[in-house]
């Protein structure tokens, strides 16, 4: 078990010690009491110093580690454009040059390697829609998604309550942050 002063138990010995400095009467029992408080004080100085150290710390390290991310996600990048070369590279040689090859020089519509047996055939490519408007009502399928602009709801949120009004079903609640500069 840690013998180390919590933050939160310095700030709660600040609360019960100006408690006690304002219901004290004794002077010199006040006098000591404020010693105390300026001794806890200083205590949460030198935690504050800390806390400043290690969020400058843990603040360098997040730098750190999205410096390392976007290396990767630009090698990642890099190499998916090199994936998409090669695979129009690939559709090249499979629908043009080796048809041409079998087409050209196999018999029969047939083309024999060491390594592998070509044979050209005919199958249905993909669909083209020539005309939409005198296609049958079967064909056709409507798709709608509905969703909410939490962006522009935000910003109208936020207008209402100012003005003191709330929009039905939203909620925009104000909270605490600290700046730090």
């Amino acid at each position: 078990m840690s013998n180390k002063v919590t933050t939160r138990d310095l700030i709660s010995d600040i609360i019960d010690l100006e408690t006690q400095i304002e219901y004290c009467k004794d002077a010199k029992e006040r006098e000591g009491l404020q010693g105390e408080l300026v001794t806890v004080k200083q205590a949460i100085e030198k935690k504050m110093k800390n806390l400043d150290i290690f969020d400058f710390e843990l603040t360098r390290k997040k730098n750190l580690l999205q410096t390392e991310i976007d290396t990767y996600l630009a090698e990642a990048k890099r190499l998916k454009e090199k994936q998409i070369k090669i695979d129009k590279i690939k559709k090249f040689f499979d629908h043009v040059l080796i048809p041409m090859v079998v087409k050209e020089v196999g018999k029969d519509g047939k083309y024999e390697t060491d390594k592998k047996r070509y044979t050209l055939y005919k199958t249905y490519g993909a669909l083209e829609i020539t005309d939409q408007e005198i296609i049958d009502s079967k064909y056709k399928k409507m798709k709608m998604e509905q969703f909410i602009d939490k962006k522009e709801a935000r910003k109208d949120a936020i207008e209402a309550d100012k003005k003191g009004e709330q929009l039905p079903g939203l909620t925009v609640n104000k909270i605490e942050r600290v700046r730090k500069s």
